[in-house]
């Protein structure tokens, strides 16, 4: 069984960054991983650069190996991300802000997603694109019998003479007005001390982390109930170079909040903290949850119970 955190840097991150490289060459794709393996990783390359082997071939070896050695997907992951946002920066001023986006949504949001997916229940972490100053609540269990969750949607840059909209991460559409069911992530960002949310969850402000994730873990819980719960705190919708766009969401039909109210536009922290804060709780959430089922598999191996 891989371990699912190096699988899913590797798949969502690693291999698409990989692929970004070869496209402009392999000693590319060489150069950039000699840089970030140790020496074990440097002898593999070195053998690998010999082989004349097609991209798509690169690709699987270069994933086999990472697969292979517990740790080194994180390390590569990182710096894939970095590395992305770095080009997305130097592009001309009309593309850089959409691929800017995309990498955001494609780098993060889609891997932490999946991390989450993964765990089997929400995730209540620290920290977002906003900075570690608040609580990120992250449910995927929008999706009903028959239906698969969808990806977010990116919105180009769009000018009028009387206005500008910028590119945007779209991560929630209000059904109310578009009469058609998004089945997407549900993100919320509470402050860890709400005194008014405490309340509500009969704890004390410096419970309230505990006491949200005690609530996300809840294995007869629903989502409706966490929504319920989280109905005045803001809700996330979209994404800009610049802000995340909240709302406040109230439940509206058996199957998804609608937003209500103004947009709050709150600015992006000026370092990759939050985001850092929040990949590393869900990588240690996820490490417990294998350790554990690691755990359980040794011992029914010991008890003579073959799985």
């Amino acid at each position: 069984m891989p371990f699912i955190v190096d699988d899913i840097l590797l798949t969502y991150i690693v291999l698409p960054y990989g692929q970004r490289l070869l496209s402009k060459g392999q000693d590319q794709l060489f150069s950039w991983l000699d840089d970030k393996f140790d020496r074990e990783g440097k002898k593999f390359l070195k053998s690998l650069s010999k082989r004349k082997l097609s991209d798509a071939e690169v690709l699987e070896e270069v994933g086999n190996y990472v697969e292979k050695h517990r740790g080194t997907a994180d390390t590569l992951a990182s710096a894939a991300y970095v590395g992305a946002l770095k080009t997305a920066s130097t592009l001309p001023a009309a593309q850089r802000e959409e691929e800017f986006l995309k990498v955001v949504n494609d780098f993060f949001l889609t891997p932490i997603v999946e991390m989450v997916k993964a765990l089997e229940h929400p995730a209540v972490v620290p920290g977002f694109l906003t900075g570690t100053d608040c609580l990120t609540v992250i449910d995927v269990r929008t999706v009903p019998s028959g239906e698969e969750l969808e990806t977010a949607r990116i919105f180009p840059r769009f000018e009028t003479e009387s206005k500008v909209d910028p590119a945007r991460i779209e991560l929630w559409t209000d059904q109310k007005y578009f009469g058609q069911a998004r089945w997407r992530p549900r993100i919320w960002l509470v402050r860890p001390e709400d005194k008014e949310l405490a309340d509500e969850l009969n704890t004390t402000p410096g419970e309230l982390a505990d006491a949200l994730d005690e609530l996300a873990r809840d294995p007869y819980g629903t989502a409706k109930q966490l929504a319920e719960a989280l109905k005045h705190q803001p809700f996330v919708t979209d994404i800009t170079r610049h802000h995340v766009i909240v709302q406040h969401a109230e439940w509206w039909s058996g199957s998804s909040p609608s937003v209500t109210g103004e947009s709050d536009r709150i600015p992006w922290a000026e370092s990759p903290d939050g985001a850092k804060a929040m990949l590393a709780a869900l990588e240690a959430q996820l490490g417990d949850q294998e350790d554990e089922e690691e755990r359980w598999r040794d011992a029914l191996s010991k008890a003579g119970v073959r799985r």
